[in-house]
C-alpha cells in the first residue's frame, strides 16, 4: 500500500511536488482561511494529468448550514482563481455535490 502520512499547514497541504494522481477534499475547503492560496499551493503537488475532487454539502444560494458550506458557484469560482479547470459535477449523492477538476 503506497500510504504516506503528510502533516501540512493551513495554507499549504506540503505534499511532494507533483506527486499526486488526485486529491480528494471531503467537507475541507470550508474550513480553509486562505482558500485561493492553499488550492494554489495544492496544484503544484498534483501531477499534470492529475484531478481535483471536491466534495462539499448540495446548498443553495439562501441556505445556511454548520460548518458554512461552499455553494457551487463559490467552489467553481475559488478552484478556477487558484489556476484549475472545471470538468464537471457529480450529484448522484443525497447530500453532496462532487466536483472534479484537472489542472490548467
Amino acid at each position: 500500500i503506497n500510504i504516506q502520512t503528510v502533516i501540512g499547514q493551513n495554507d499549504d497541504p506540503v505534499f511532494p511536488v507533483n506527486d499526486l494522481d488526485m486529491s480528494v477534499m471531503i467537507y475541507v475547503l470550508h474550513e480553509v482561511t486562505n482558500k485561493v492560496l492553499f488550492l494554489s499551493n495544492l496544484k503544484n503537488y498534483i501531477k499534470d494529468d492529475g484531478l481535483l475532487v471536491i466534495i462539499e454539502r448540495r446548498t443553495n444560494e439562501d441556505s445556511s448550514h454548520i460548518p458554512a458550506f461552499l455553494n457551487s458557484n463559490q467552489v467553481l469560482d475559488l478552484a478556477a482563481r487558484s489556476g484549475f479547470t472545471y470538468l464537471k459535477t457529480d450529484t448522484f449523492l443525497i447530500h453532496d455535490n462532487i466536483y472534479i477538476f484537472k489542472k490548467k
